[in-house]
């Protein structure tokens, strides 16, 4: 978790004029990133050896905006996987606070066609 110490204010005034307001302090940012997105859980059928499966990517938003998240997978998208197999797939989005969010799993099915 990560102290902020400096926050700058955008006040919008009548006319279009932009005043700038800055003020100095301690501030904690405890957000976790809100999940939007989760890809369902996928099956497959084949008749043997393995398959790349690919899904999209969760998606997610946080108070610091969505390109300061860092998305983890613990199996990435195009992986392999093996016939008669049941993977769970889970992704973790933290922001530069450190603050986690670990809401997004599904599972990926392979089974054998014909059984």
């Amino acid at each position: 978790m990560k102290l902020f110490s400096t926050k700058t204010l955008k006040i919008f005034f009548f006319l279009g004029v932009v005043s700038l307001v800055t003020s100095k302090g301690n501030e904690i940012y405890t957000e976790k990133p809100k999940l939007v997105s989760c890809p369902g859980n996928i099956a497959k059928e084949i008749t043997t050896g393995s398959i790349r499966i690919f899904w999209n990517q969760p998606v997610y938003t946080d108070n610091c905006g969505k390109t300061c998240l860092t998305i983890i997978p613990d199996t990435s998208s195009g992986s392999r996987f093996l016939v008669d197999s049941i993977h769970t797939v889970r992704y973790i989005a933290k922001d530069p606070s450190g603050n986690r969010n670990e809401e997004c799993v599904f599972t990926v099915e392979v089974k054998r066609k014909g059984t």
